[in-house]
């Protein structure tokens, strides 16, 4: 992972996000393609969220599908890089199963319990995982499980090799952090802030992971056969874990081990595989190969990541409410469907469930900062608006020097040249 950021940086091309009814909608160069998730498997992607691009995510619901908030499986080359992402059906931040990921400075929180999802009460945060996956300085906030859930896929079930440091975790309340079958897997330096929503008299209130393994049955089809998790059953990861706070829990602090991972691992469900040698080659002495990252401790990150998260040159009114209850250990609203919502406060199961008394609408008014559609007018659909084309000695009836290079000594193209200009 030595010079990873720099190497996928290169040429790469760049999606955005934009949240328009149902789904997160990529702006990528006339020419690129990119599939649904139900096709992610039948190709290979390589797609960046360009770094310093911020973006918000606020899902709608009440119409077809399952939405993440975000998502991307079995792709290559992906950063995502100050992002809000809230109110999804599914996870709200799930990038897992590709090679060479990054997750960095996103604020994910409030996903949606009981809205409309075929499997019942969701209301899950993220699942992460890769090959050569990084995931650092972010913000998980209200979410009811998966803070976050640490997943495999067939595509690198064999070869998952993680990173997770840094990062944030506020007011989960079932699961916690849990999964990691067969990956290898750094866990250093983050803070985990239980919430009023989080068990008081429960293991997952001091949790730092619960370690699971691939079972039996798991592995295999309904006629018996083996399935596509078949090589990985009863293979146990290895785990680097270091550096983690629990806040209230100073025995747990200090020692990450004994209770926050050994003692969230339970072995009937693991198919009492869970030996004395498991127990002991599980535990890495020393850290997996992190690449080129800037490690802060997890108090310093703490302060970090509420400072500059997420889309943080100007939040919007849902963000500035998330950080404000994280740091003051708070939850403002409940969920209107799921019974018993007031036992949870932060999880909610849709977003009219945080409307401002006297608002019209959950999503806040945005400025437009005074820009007209007649300045966004794009005639090639090479995602560059004919007034910056023209500005710049470009063509805007060529599609092809959208993603040319002819602005860029280094290589990146005019459309990366573009986008990266938004935030100055």
């Amino acid at each position: 992972m030595k010079n990873e950021m720099k190497n996928r940086m290169n040429g790469a091309y760049i999606i955005r996000f934009l949240c328009l009814a149902l789904f997160l909608l990529p702006i990528i160069p006339a020419g690129a393609s990119v599939l649904p998730d139900d096709e992610q498997t039948e190709t290979t992607k390589e797609l960046i969220a360009f770094p310093g691009a911020e973006g918000f995510g606020r899902n709608t619901t009440g119409g077809r599908g399952e939405p993440d908030g975000l998502g991307s499986t079995d792709c290559r080359n992906l950063i995502i890089d100050h992002c809000s992402i809230s109110w999804s059906v599914d996870e709200c931040c799930s990038i897992y199963g590709g090679e060479n990921l990054t997750v960095q400075w996103c604020l994910v929180s409030e996903s949606l319990r009981t809205a409309g999802h075929a499997k019942g009460k969701h209301g899950y945060g993220a699942i992460w995982g890769g090959a050569k996956a990084s995931f650092h300085h972010n913000l998980l906030a209200h979410h009811e499980s998966r803070v976050p859930r640490l997943g495999p896929r067939p595509f690198t079930q064999e070869r998952e090799h993680m990173d997770m440091r840094n990062n944030v975790f506020y007011n989960w309340a079932g699961n916690g952090c849990y999964g990691g079958e067969g990956m290898c897997v750094n866990i250093v330096n983050n803070y985990y802030k239980p919430g009023p929503a989080t068990p008081k008299n429960s293991p997952v209130r001091y949790r730092i992971a619960a370690i699971g393994v691939r079972i039996k049955k798991y592995c295999m089809n309904a006629d018996g056969t083996p399935n596509a998790w078949k090589p990985m059953e009863h293979v146990w990861g290895k785990f680097y874990v270091d550096g983690n706070i629990i806040e209230g829990n100073e025995e747990v602090t200090q020692d990450n081990w004994t209770k926050g991972i050994y003692g969230q691992i339970n072995n009937a469900s693991c198919d009492n595989t869970f030996t004395k040698k498991v127990k002991k080659e599980m535990r890495l002495s020393e850290p997996l190969d992190a690449g080129i990252i800037t490690t802060h401790s997890a108090k310093q990150a703490y302060e970090l990541v509420l400072d500059q998260a997420g889309c943080s040159r100007q939040r919007d009114a849902i963000d500035i409410r998330v950080i404000e209850e994280t740091r003051n250990g708070t939850a403002t609203y409940i969920g209107s469907v799921t019974k018993g919502a007031e036992s949870v406060p932060g999880l909610i199961d849709l977003p009219a469930d945080v409307k401002p008394e006297g608002a019209t609408s959950p999503w806040p008014t945005l400025s437009d900062g005074g820009i007209t559609a007649d300045e966004l007018r794009d005639t090639d659909g090479d995602g560059i608006p004919d007034v910056w084309e023209a500005a710049h000695g470009l063509n805007p009836k060529d599609v092809s020097d959208g993603i040319a290079t002819t602005l860029s000594k280094e290589g990146y193209t005019n459309l990366e040249v573009y986008l990266n200009g938004l935030i100055k």
